[in-house]
């Protein structure tokens, strides 16, 4: 007979210890949490942010399972799991590479994608900015490359489209803020080798999986090859294109940047740089007056960008638009050194905003889908009415809160249908992005391939798209509780 313990807890204070008691239940941990409404304010739960992070713990954890709103999180090979599902097999240049040492696990593979993507976990922890353990990991994969091959690669081609994920485990870690998302720690543990020689040592047996593997070694070796061909085909555009982005930056008319940076490692204010990614000067105006300039910037499109989908990384040089963006984000590189944390997607609530909103969505996550993966872009939601009387003001967001809206003020209120941003006020727009900002975040589901759904979405399959519009059409009535309506018989 196991025994169970209930210990229930208040604004941080024990307010419940009951003694123990025999139960039948098998062994294990039922956690309950309710927010509390005086210090989260306008809560709400986010399912899949949630359920990602139960996935992390499975993958840390090969062979717990995980009950969570009756779904079950499970994982029997640990991190080789996680890339197994992070990735689409097919894309992958070779079969993932999964060891596991003392304290130490990696798995890792190369994919037909743009960057370098990376799990990084400490202690259980989602290091999501790395640290001290990722840049070990990086700098001694490269090492051990070049050892193999007995060929003095570029770093940019060894580490090209590298999918990998690293967890380790150190004695009293040092994390560089309050969130925990990056590592500061240099020793393993307080007596202890530093994490560089920890890491370093480790990928040795990487060298000797090769040596045991020559099929994918010869196969990691001519995606390296190809990372080199291809750096070499754009280094003269890239030149040309960053010697026209430094001087546009000197006075650059699409960027109207703030004070505060992501960068800004000695700054808790940094968490908030945000920059908001707007179409035409009217929308951004009015961004512009009503922004914090201490932490907010913004960015201006001309019109609509390019669609990309299909294109190689030769147009994020050869278009200005998207050169200046990738500029001003500070993203050429890698993600490492992205000077705003939430980059946000603001444009307008019809059908040529939800087309930008597509357009660039399609290019962050072709050329730099770790930024979306680790949770840096959003969507601004902004009103679509302001319904007021004489005494007071509702903005809503969707149909739902103007009927509510109506019911509240009464009789025949005066409604303003917003049709784009730039109809917004300044003065008025301060309240949309300000603390009651409401972001939409970009998340990727367990299963979520990235090239699949650019194909679906942005690729020629114009009849299959429509048929899914057509199975999903909704009509809204302009009575109080609007209800769906299911259309048939459209050809």
């Amino acid at each position: 007979m196991e025994k169970a313990k209930k210990l229930i807890f208040e604004i941080g204070n024990l307010l419940e210890d009951a003694p123990q008691q025999k139960s039948r239940d098998k062994s294990g941990t039922l956690v309950i949490f309710e927010p509390d409404e005086e210090i989260f304010e306008n809560y709400q739960f986010k399912p899949e942010f949630l359920e990602d992070l139960m996935w992390n713990y499975a993958y840390l954890n090969a062979g717990l399972k995980i009950h969570f709103n009756g779904k079950e999180f499970y994982s029997q090979n640990g991190l080789l799991d996680l890339l197994t599902n992070k990735t689409n097999e097919e894309d992958l240049c070779y079969p993932i590479i999964h060891l596991k040492g003392d304290d130490i696990a990696l798995a890792l593979t190369h994919a037909n994608q743009y960057g370098e993507e990376y799990y990084s976990f400490v202690n259980g922890q989602n290091t999501t900015q790395g640290g001290t353990h990722l840049s070990a990991f990086k700098e001694a994969y490269v090492k051990v490359i070049r050892d193999h091959f007995g060929q003095n690669y570029d770093p940019s081609d060894v580490r090209g489209s590298i999918v990998a994920a690293i967890s380790i485990k150190v004695q009293e870690p040092i994390f560089e803020s309050q969130t925990k998302t990056k590592l500061g720690s240099q020793y393993v543990g307080p007596e202890g080798q530093t994490i560089r020689s920890f890491v370093g040592n480790f990928m040795a047996e990487l060298d000797n999986y090769l040596h045991r593997n020559p099929a994918t070694a010869e196969e990691l070796k001519k995606k390296i090859k190809q990372n080199e061909k291809e750096r070499k085909e754009i280094a003269g555009i890239q030149k040309l294109a960053n010697q026209k982005a430094k001087k546009a930056n000197l006075h650059n008319r699409k960027l109207r940047d703030c004070r505060i940076h992501y960068t800004d490692t000695n700054k808790d204010e940094r968490y908030n740089s945000t920059i908001f990614i707007t179409e035409g000067d009217s929308a951004s105006g009015s961004i512009t007056k009503a922004r914090d300039v201490q932490s907010q910037a913004v960015f201006s499109l001309r019109g609509k960008p390019l669609n990309c989908f299909g294109l190689t990384k030769k147009i994020v040089y050869q278009n200005e638009e998207f050169n200046l963006l990738q500029h001003a984000l500070n993203i050429e590189e890698g993600i490492e050194h992205l000077r705003y944390n939430r980059v946000v997607i603001a444009t307008d609530a019809d059908v040529d905003g939800m087309h930008i909103r597509l357009l660039l969505l399609t290019f962050f996550l072709q050329f730099f889908p770790d930024l979306v993966k680790q949770g840096h872009l959003y969507i601004l939601e902004t009103p679509l009415f302001r319904v007021r009387n004489k005494k007071q003001t509702l903005y809503c967001y969707d149909e739902r809160e103007r009927q509510a809206a109506i019911r509240k003020l009464g009789p025949q209120p005066e409604i303003t249908r917003f049709k784009g941003l730039g109809e917004i006020s300044p003065d008025e727009f301060g309240q949309f992005i300000g603390k009651d900002m409401r972001l939409e975040p970009i998340l990727l589901k367990k299963d979520t391939h990235i090239k699949d759904v650019l194909t679906y979405y942005m690729g020629k399959n114009t009849m299959e798209r429509q048929q899914f519009i057509v199975e999903h059409l909704r009509v809204e009535s302009d009575e109080a509780e609007p209800e769906p309506v299911e259309v048939k018989g459209l050809e």
